[in-house]
């Protein structure tokens, strides 16, 4: 826990989960408020949890074969075409691209943690995602909530989501500088 790595992937993680909290919480209002009706908004939602599935498979397989941190800071990068598509779109069928590219935020769960393994190894595992989870757990309590007051202050989700393409930036950029670290002297309280 005393490595820049295990931070930025805290950090860019819990920044992560304010981007997709924010979004998934707002994301049937997002869709009102870009035109569509309530309903054709869920149905939306569905499909992005739909397409959520393969997508997290897929880098799942990726990651395994790729270095897994520049895999996540790609993902976040192109999650900003995805939030950029959702503001610029003027019709149905424009939101649409956003549905895809938007599941790569969600796609790197399980590639964060299989980083979190692969660079701490297993000794402690528990004490250290317990500690990331603990700092990330804010993040989806954080997200909502200033997504809706921005939304109550501005009657627009247009400065939030400029907001989110910004923090997602920061996000890549974060898991960009991710390297293994030194080997770690453990210390034995045996």
């Amino acid at each position: 826990m005393r490595t820049s790595p295990f931070w930025f992937l805290t950090i860019g993680t819990t920044l992560r989960i304010v981007v997709l909290t924010a979004v998934t919480v707002h994301y049937i209002p997002i869709m009102v408020w870009k035109g569509l009706s309530e309903t054709q908004a869920a149905f939306l939602l569905g499909i992005q949890a739909f397409i959520g599935i393969p997508t997290m498979l897929s880098f799942g397989w990726l990651a395994d074969r790729v270095d897994k941190p520049k895999l996540m800071a790609v993902c976040m990068f192109v999650a900003i075409f995805s939030l950029l598509f959702l503001i610029l779109a003027r019709s149905r069928w424009q939101i649409w691209f956003f549905l895809p590219l938007f599941s790569l935020v969600e796609s790197t769960f399980p590639v964060n943690w299989s980083v979190v393994g692969e660079f701490f190894g297993r000794a402690n595992f528990a004490k250290i995602r317990g500690t990331m989870v603990f700092v990330q757990a804010w993040g989806a309590v954080i997200g909502p909530v200033i997504a809706g007051a921005i939304y109550d202050r501005t009657q627009s989700y247009n400065h939030l989501l400029w907001a989110l393409i910004g923090v997602l930036f920061v996000v890549g950029c974060l898991y960009a500088m991710v390297v293994k670290p030194a080997k770690i002297q453990e210390t034995s309280f045996a």
